[in-house]
């Protein structure tokens, strides 16, 4: 496949009077055009933003990787921008990239490898995603299977349709109107767990974290098996003809399938129908 790569250096200093030292930032930015018949994305950064943006089908599909390396040496910052290298595995199907963290120099604080995936909402199939300290957000409605791992930093959907598996911790995740397709997982740890869900006849769902609120809004009409445990905290279910408002844990069996575990503590859960 045929790629178009744009190299482009900024370089920021600002001298600080007070202390005599300087700050330098410099970036790097690749672009990799994505084919129509392009539908899977994997991409793995060690520190770095990942958000998929959707665009119209007349428009150019595009991955934009941005490389930022920020400190007080403009030697030791632009070695280290230099060092991060960009594993690629490109084929006509599919598309890899992944960030190798390199060894920080002196005078170095960070370096980030950020991507924005330019694409309209049907072009994947599969759309996968590894990073920590910054945002994993879908902005797009994806037709797709998701797996977005963070850690410290949220994950936040805007709409879609699909399996998810998303893991991170202490930060949200934000499922925003979520089609649940097939079993599916969300994981997070210190973190609330918020959205619009609806589920599917059969499958096993899970919705888990620790010390915050797991809440929930589902069709009227939503069946299934919901298993709700809440240590220390509280529970609201109200579902049609089924409410329990309590403590602990309990369970509210609709029909047999699909089975929704719902898991918290120190925090509430609660389910309650879209107004």
């Amino acid at each position: 496949m045929k790629r178009i790569l744009i190299c482009i250096t900024i370089i920021y200093v600002l001298v600080l009077a007070l202390t005599g030292s300087a700050w330098a930032q410099l970036a790097r930015v690749k672009e990799y055009k994505v084919q129509p018949r392009v539908k899977t994305i994997e991409l793995s950064s060690f520190l770095g933003s990942i958000k998929w943006i959707p665009i119209t089908s007349q428009e150019q599909a595009r991955i934009i990787v941005e490389v930022v390396a920020d400190g007080v040496s403009q030697t030791g910052v632009r070695k280290a921008l230099l060092q991060v290298r960009i594993v690629e595995n490109i084929r006509p199907s599919s598309i890899l990239l992944e960030a190798r963290r390199p060894a920080l120099p002196s005078g170095v604080d960070y370096v980030e490898v950020n991507y924005t995936v330019y694409a309209p909402p049907g072009q994947f199939r599969q759309f996968k995603a590894q990073t920590a300290q910054r945002p994993i957000e879908i902005v797009s409605k994806f037709n797709a299977e998701l797996t977005l791992i963070n850690h410290n930093a949220p994950i936040t959907l805007h709409s879609g349709r699909g399996a998810v598996n998303l893991q991170t911790a202490h930060a949200p995740i934000m499922l925003g109107e979520l089609d649940l397709t097939l079993s599916s997982q969300v994981q997070t740890d210190h973190g609330a767990i918020s959205g619009v869900v609806s589920f599917p006849p059969q499958g096993s769902f899970l919705f888990k974290t620790t010390n915050a609120p797991i809440e929930l809004q589902v069709p009227q009409n939503t069946l299934g098996t919901f298993y709700l445990s809440n240590t220390r905290g509280a529970i609201d279910f109200q579902l049609g003809d089924d409410i329990y408002n309590g403590s602990s844990g309990t369970s509210v069996e609709r029909s047999p399938e699909p089975v929704v575990n719902m898991i918290t503590s120190n925090s509430i859960i609660s389910v309650n129908e879209i107004h």
